[in-house]
This record gives structure tokens, sequence and C-alpha cells, in this order.
């Protein structure tokens, strides 16, 4: 079955056949403006609780507007989204945040080289954890995501070291750490050869069970 966001690009699929339990988050007539450009118009969504949507559609077509609509970054010139969830009740995957977490590990490289520190590493569980000390209730949950993508033995490695399909579990995690109620996956296989596309699709199998209701 699928159901349709009115855009000028894109289209919304759901991914289950029925689903009687109550909305998570509605669009009604949304507009949304970048810059002095109208990108969304008009759209009327609704998504309930538990579903699955993927969201198709060419370059260009608004896909990650409407991603960053729902987390409240974009200027909504018309309509309402109900309700408006907390940026911690959303976990968000995308290649621009892979790309800017290299970027940022790059230049920590350039500042321990000059400092003469460059022995420090980023381990990939300071960059899942962000600093962030777990409780006893916090390492359960951390561990269980840990084991549903399959990424333990990646904890103690250099960042740098890992390949994309790594990397991409690894922001996974990330997200998935603050117990979001809602996981947007923003064009999840991009840069990711075949075999990695193969294994992100499993994951993300895996993952839903995993959303905090």
């Amino acid at each position: 079955m699928e159901r349709r966001a009115k855009s000028q690009g894109f289209k919304a699929g759901k991914l289950e056949e029925k689903n009687m339990n109550k909305c998570f988050i509605k669009f009604d007539n949304v507009s949304v403006r970048l810059g002095n450009k109208i990108v969304l118009s008009d759209i009327n969504w609704e998504i309930k609780e538990n579903e699955n949507w993927a969201i198709i559609g060419h370059n260009g077509a608004g896909k990650s507007t409407l991603a960053k609509t729902i987390m409240g970054k974009t200027q909504v010139v018309k309509g309402s989204i109900r309700p408006l969830y907390s940026q911690n009740k959303i976990g968000y995957v995308s290649f621009d945040l892979h790309s800017w977490l290299m970027e940022e590990e790059n230049k920590l490289e350039d500042l321990r080289s000059f400092s003469g520190k460059i022995n420090k590493t980023t381990r990939v569980k300071d960059i899942i954890l962000r600093s962030n000390k777990l409780s006893s209730k916090s390492l359960r949950h951390f561990l269980s995501v840990i084991n549903i993508l399959q990424i333990n033995y990646l904890l103690s490695k250099n960042i740098n070291q890992l390949s994309n399909g790594e990397i991409r579990k690894v922001i996974i995690a990330r997200a998935m750490v603050k117990k979001p109620r809602l996981l947007i996956l923003d064009e999840p296989f991009e840069g990711l050869d075949q075999k990695s596309r193969n294994e992100y699709q499993t994951v993300i199998r895996r993952l839903g069970p995993k959303i905090k209701k």
C-alpha cells in the first residue's frame, strides 16, 4: 500500500499495510521556504506510531528538506506540524553527517600533530557516546544497540581506520543511544559500495523494535 504526501518531486511510501496506532506526526498543508524559494508546497502527511516510511525522489526534489522540517530546522511559512518533538527525541543519520564527522576528525588529527600528541586518537566508543557517562540502565541500552549493529569489535578502533559502511553503523549507534522516538535515515546508501549497502539494509531491518515507544 502506498500513501503519498503532496509534493513537486517526491513520494512517500508506507512500508506496512495496516496500522491502527495513533498519529505520531501530522503535516497539515505545510509549505517550506529556503531563501526566496518555496521548496515544499501544501504537504499533507500523517505518520502513525510504529510505521516505516520511504521517501523517494530525484536529487533536489526536497527529501532532505522534508527530513529537516520534521526536525524543526526549516522555515515553515504555511500550515502546521503536530506535534513538534525536541531534538533528543529524533535520531538523524545522513551522508552529510558522515562527511562532517570525518572532517572534524581530520582537523583534530592536524591539531594533535601540531601539539605533539600524535598517539592520541578518537575511538569509536567516544564518537557514539559523545563524552556522556553511562548509568547502569543506559549501559544496558548501549550494549543492546552495539549488539544489534554488531560493532563491538569496532569500539576501541580509531574512527579513521573504519570503512564507509562501518562509519555509517557507528553514526546509527550514535543516534540510537539517545533512545529516539523517530529515526530518520537521509540518503542512507549514499557513498556505500554494494556489499555495504546489503549489510546496511540488514541493519535497518533490525532497528525498528529498538525505537523507543
